[in-house]
Protein backbone atom coordinates (compact mmCIF):
# COMPACT_ATOMS: atom_id res chain seq x y z
CA UNK A 1 0.00 0.00 0.00
CA UNK A 2 1.30 3.40 -1.21
CA UNK A 3 1.61 6.14 1.50
CA UNK A 4 -0.06 9.43 0.00
CA UNK A 5 2.47 12.00 0.73
CA UNK A 6 0.94 15.94 0.93
CA UNK A 7 2.41 18.97 0.74
CA UNK A 8 2.37 21.31 3.46
CA UNK A 9 -0.40 23.48 2.18
CA UNK A 10 -2.45 20.24 1.51
CA UNK A 11 -2.04 19.30 5.00
CA UNK A 12 -3.47 22.80 6.56
CA UNK A 13 -6.22 22.48 4.48
CA UNK A 14 -7.16 18.99 5.30
CA UNK A 15 -6.75 20.14 9.21
CA UNK A 16 -8.76 22.79 8.85
CA UNK A 17 -11.32 21.02 6.57
CA UNK A 18 -11.20 18.48 9.59
CA UNK A 19 -11.51 21.00 12.79
CA UNK A 20 -14.03 22.77 11.01
CA UNK A 21 -16.71 18.87 11.03
CA UNK A 22 -15.42 18.67 14.84
CA UNK A 23 -16.11 22.36 15.53
CA UNK A 24 -19.82 21.92 13.85
CA UNK A 25 -20.76 18.66 15.08
CA UNK A 26 -20.03 20.14 19.03
CA UNK A 27 -22.14 23.29 18.02
CA UNK A 28 -25.13 21.28 16.81
CA UNK A 29 -24.21 19.50 20.41
CA UNK A 30 -24.73 22.64 22.18
CA UNK A 31 -27.69 24.15 20.07
CA UNK A 32 -29.32 20.69 20.67
CA UNK A 33 -28.67 21.10 25.06
CA UNK A 34 -29.51 25.18 24.77
CA UNK A 35 -32.06 26.08 22.14
CA UNK A 36 -33.57 22.84 21.67
CA UNK A 37 -33.53 21.47 25.06
CA UNK A 38 -37.56 21.69 25.64
CA UNK A 39 -38.50 22.11 22.01
CA UNK A 40 -37.65 20.22 19.08
CA UNK A 41 -36.55 22.05 16.06
CA UNK A 42 -39.38 21.28 13.77
CA UNK A 43 -42.04 22.40 16.62
CA UNK A 44 -40.37 25.60 17.22
CA UNK A 45 -43.46 27.85 15.14
CA UNK A 46 -45.65 25.01 16.67
CA UNK A 47 -48.92 26.99 18.27
CA UNK A 48 -49.69 24.30 20.56
CA UNK A 49 -45.73 23.62 21.78
CA UNK A 50 -43.94 23.91 25.39
CA UNK A 51 -43.12 27.74 26.03
CA UNK A 52 -40.51 29.52 28.49
CA UNK A 53 -40.96 33.22 28.92
CA UNK A 54 -37.75 34.35 31.14
CA UNK A 55 -35.39 36.99 31.54
CA UNK A 56 -33.28 37.42 34.02
CA UNK A 57 -30.79 40.30 33.79
CA UNK A 58 -29.09 39.93 37.33
CA UNK A 59 -25.75 37.89 37.59
CA UNK A 60 -26.14 34.92 40.34
CA UNK A 61 -29.96 36.02 40.92
CA UNK A 62 -30.56 32.82 42.60
CA UNK A 63 -27.27 32.53 44.34
CA UNK A 64 -29.16 33.26 47.86
CA UNK A 65 -32.31 30.76 46.77
CA UNK A 66 -30.53 27.36 45.70
CA UNK A 67 -26.71 27.84 45.85
CA UNK A 68 -26.03 24.37 44.88
CA UNK A 69 -28.64 24.14 42.07
CA UNK A 70 -26.26 27.57 40.82
CA UNK A 71 -23.25 26.19 41.52
CA UNK A 72 -24.11 23.19 39.36
CA UNK A 73 -25.72 25.19 36.38
CA UNK A 74 -22.49 27.66 35.95
CA UNK A 75 -20.13 24.76 36.17
CA UNK A 76 -22.40 22.60 33.32
CA UNK A 77 -22.42 25.75 31.42
CA UNK A 78 -18.64 26.40 32.17
CA UNK A 79 -18.10 22.88 30.66
CA UNK A 80 -20.74 23.46 27.50
CA UNK A 81 -18.27 26.32 26.43
CA UNK A 82 -14.99 24.68 26.97
CA UNK A 83 -14.50 22.78 24.25
CA UNK A 84 -15.43 26.15 22.31
CA UNK A 85 -12.32 28.20 23.17
CA UNK A 86 -10.13 24.70 23.36
CA UNK A 87 -11.63 24.34 19.43
CA UNK A 88 -11.14 28.60 18.54
CA UNK A 89 -7.52 28.71 20.33
CA UNK A 90 -6.74 25.28 18.24
CA UNK A 91 -7.78 26.53 14.84
CA UNK A 92 -5.76 29.65 15.12
CA UNK A 93 -2.81 27.88 15.90
CA UNK A 94 -1.31 30.86 18.14
CA UNK A 95 0.98 30.39 21.51
CA UNK A 96 -0.78 33.22 23.20
CA UNK A 97 -4.64 33.77 24.05
CA UNK A 98 -6.64 35.75 21.34
CA UNK A 99 -9.14 37.43 21.95
CA UNK A 100 -11.17 35.49 19.57
CA UNK A 101 -11.43 32.36 21.45
CA UNK A 102 -13.22 34.63 24.02
CA UNK A 103 -15.08 36.74 21.59
CA UNK A 104 -16.97 34.26 19.55
CA UNK A 105 -18.01 32.25 22.20
CA UNK A 106 -19.34 35.40 23.91
CA UNK A 107 -21.42 36.71 20.66
CA UNK A 108 -22.55 32.66 19.86
CA UNK A 109 -23.79 32.57 23.75
CA UNK A 110 -25.54 36.24 23.43
CA UNK A 111 -27.39 34.95 20.47
CA UNK A 112 -28.51 31.90 22.19
CA UNK A 113 -29.81 33.59 25.27
CA UNK A 114 -31.83 36.12 22.77
CA UNK A 115 -33.14 33.81 20.60
CA UNK A 116 -34.11 31.54 23.80
CA UNK A 117 -36.01 34.82 25.05
CA UNK A 118 -37.63 35.94 21.35
CA UNK A 119 -39.01 32.54 20.38
CA UNK A 120 -39.68 31.35 24.38
CA UNK A 121 -37.53 28.11 24.13
CA UNK A 122 -36.08 28.67 27.90
CA UNK A 123 -34.69 31.06 30.39
CA UNK A 124 -32.46 33.71 29.01
CA UNK A 125 -30.14 34.43 31.83
CA UNK A 126 -26.89 36.57 31.92
CA UNK A 127 -25.34 34.05 34.73
CA UNK A 128 -25.38 31.84 31.53
CA UNK A 129 -23.57 34.38 29.26
CA UNK A 130 -21.31 35.06 31.97
CA UNK A 131 -20.36 31.20 32.68
CA UNK A 132 -20.34 30.24 29.36
CA UNK A 133 -17.86 32.78 28.10
CA UNK A 134 -15.56 32.17 31.29
CA UNK A 135 -15.78 28.54 30.15
CA UNK A 136 -14.75 29.00 26.74
CA UNK A 137 -12.00 31.40 28.21
CA UNK A 138 -10.97 28.02 30.36
CA UNK A 139 -10.83 26.10 27.03
CA UNK A 140 -8.31 28.06 25.14
CA UNK A 141 -6.01 28.12 28.09
CA UNK A 142 -6.32 24.95 28.37
CA UNK A 143 -5.32 24.12 24.51
CA UNK A 144 -2.05 26.58 25.08
CA UNK A 145 -1.17 24.99 28.49
CA UNK A 146 -1.09 21.80 26.16
CA UNK A 147 1.22 23.53 23.35
CA UNK A 148 3.16 24.36 26.14
CA UNK A 149 3.59 20.70 27.64
CA UNK A 150 4.29 18.94 24.44
CA UNK A 151 5.98 22.11 22.72
CA UNK A 152 8.49 19.73 21.42
CA UNK A 153 5.82 17.92 18.91
CA UNK A 154 3.17 20.21 18.83
CA UNK A 155 2.61 19.06 15.29
CA UNK A 156 1.91 15.77 16.30
CA UNK A 157 0.17 16.66 19.73
CA UNK A 158 -2.23 18.30 16.96
CA UNK A 159 -2.71 15.56 14.81
CA UNK A 160 -3.51 13.00 17.45
CA UNK A 161 -5.62 15.51 19.28
CA UNK A 162 -7.88 16.38 16.07
CA UNK A 163 -8.17 12.81 15.69
CA UNK A 164 -9.13 12.12 18.95
CA UNK A 165 -12.03 15.16 18.55
CA UNK A 166 -12.82 13.75 14.94
CA UNK A 167 -13.63 10.29 16.55
CA UNK A 168 -16.18 12.23 19.13
CA UNK A 169 -17.90 13.89 16.48
CA UNK A 170 -18.28 11.30 14.30
CA UNK A 171 -19.63 9.43 17.62
CA UNK A 172 -21.79 12.55 17.88
CA UNK A 173 -23.25 13.10 14.17
CA UNK A 174 -23.96 8.97 14.60
CA UNK A 175 -26.29 9.76 17.63
CA UNK A 176 -27.82 12.65 16.62
CA UNK A 177 -29.51 10.00 13.70
CA UNK A 178 -30.55 7.72 16.13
Amino acid sequence: MKRIELSQKQQKIVYTILLLFVFLSYFDAVLDVTLFKYVPITQIFSADRYRVDSLNLIPFADWNVDRSGMVRDVLLNGILFFPFGFLIQMGLQKNRLCWLSVLIPLTCSLLIEVLQYVYQLGVSDITDLISNTIGALCGATVYLLFNAIFKQHKTKFNKVLLVLLLLIALFNFCLSFS
